[in-house]
């Protein structure tokens, strides 16, 4: 493929493993650190790239892993080169695709109802007896009830 002849125009040196973005060259890049981990990531892209955009490899992005010996990482380097796969890169940078991106960092996104249901279950420890509840109604009311009286006895 020609893409692997191709140079990275971005200092990686500066940047820690993971996403980086090459907005001048249209460049999605992904720093590990070692070739394993690279070549797993490389599937998870296509993967990625294809069910969340409906991009395929070739017509609409090139992929490739470099490696650097001196420097002990090896990058993952997506160029897009059609229009959707433009588009799909403007998404990723602007945080349009939130999902897509942390499947590409390899994060598991979070399961949004059962962190719901938790969040209710801690709630509902903090209010584990009905009693407590009840107690806690009376002596609102018994507070109200006294400052409504207060307020009469001023009117009188």
């Amino acid at each position: 493929m020609a893409a692997r002849g191709r140079s990275i125009n971005i200092d990686l040196a500066k940047y820690k493993p993971g996403l980086v973005f090459d907005a001048d060259g249209i460049t999605l890049l992904g720093k590990y650190t070692d070739e394993l981990a690279a070549h797993r990531a490389k599937k998870r892209w296509v993967d990625v790239l294809g069910s969340y955009f409906l991009l395929e490899r070739d017509r609409d992005y090139d992929l490739w892993v470099n490696g650097s010996l001196d420097d002990r990482c090896f990058v993952l380097s997506c160029s897009f080169v059609s229009a959707c796969g433009r588009y799909a890169f403007w998404r990723l940078v602007n945080r349009q695709a939130p999902e897509a991106e942390d499947k590409l960092r390899g994060e598991t996104p979070p399961d949004t109802f059962t962190s719901m249901w938790a969040d209710i279950a801690k709630e509902e420890e903090k209010e584990s007896w009905a009693a407590d509840a009840i107690e806690r109604q009376i002596a609102d009311n018994d507070e109200t009830r006294n400052l409504i009286a207060k307020i009469m006895r001023l009117f009188r």
